[in-house]
């Protein structure tokens, strides 16, 4: 079985879940190990470079660059985790928090909002809409991956404060 990343206990729990298919690969974002994830951003290369990191974790990630496409993906398959940039063509990361927070189940997936501008969302809001953290641009996809696990209740660094 190839394993496209280190450490014996992902590789039991890949083998695990994926009923011992070694054609199945985590970096092609077939299989989460650890959750699936729905990264939105309208800067392909935040999506690129993001979505390589998360899946090389051992993350599903599916992408998207604007809220009606993230919202089609959620609409299809609810993820454990959304991360969201603030500022896009067509709609913005809180009114795509806002509109996930309305599909049934969608309260409970924690929304991660990436910021140029240090945007602030008011805690009532925030908490309604499930929004979990602010990373502010620029920020290293270590960072990301830390975030995303501590929120998903994995060991790792980061924290699940809203920063408002």
């Amino acid at each position: 079985m190839k394993v496209w990343f280190f450490g014996l206990e992902r590789t039991i729990r890949l083998f695990m879940a994926t009923g011992g298919d070694e054609s199945v690969g985590v970096d092609n974002g077939v299989v989460g190990v650890w959750g699936s994830l729905l990264l939105v951003d309208d800067e392909v290369h935040i999506t690129d470079v993001c979505g390589s990191r998360l899946r090389a974790a051992g993350f599903e990630v599916r992408t998207a660059t604007d809220v009606a496409s993230a919202m089609a993906f959620a609409r299809e398959r609810l993820p454990d985790l959304v991360v969201s940039d603030v500022e896009m063509p067509g709609g913005t990361g809180i009114e795509l928090a806002d509109a996930l927070s309305e599909l049934p189940g969608g309260c409970r997936v924690p929304v991660i909002l990436l910021t140029g501008r240090g945007h602030l969302v008011e805690r009532e809001a925030a908490e309604r809409m499930n929004v979990r953290g602010l990373l502010a641009k620029p920020f290293s996809a270590r960072e990301l991956v830390n975030r995303v696990r501590s929120l998903l209740g994995m060991s790792a660094g980061g924290g699940g404060e809203v920063a408002a």
